[in-house]
């Protein structure tokens, strides 16, 4: 009997990252549309994330 289990095929998803490329998604358009979705009134993008 055979125990080894067979490899796991790597996700064309995670082959072709260039990760010097901008992002897909952008921050702004992320926190609108979740406002958007939970009822919330807009409020500016802080331009650099808080620290923490």
């Amino acid at each position: 009997m055979n125990n080894m289990t067979p490899p796991i095929p790597q996700s064309p998803l995670l082959e072709l990252n260039d990760y010097s490329a901008e992002p897909v998604f952008q921050v702004e358009n992320m926190l609108r549309g979740a406002r958007r979705q939970k009822g919330l009134r807009p409020l500016p993008v802080p331009a650099e994330p808080a620290p923490v």
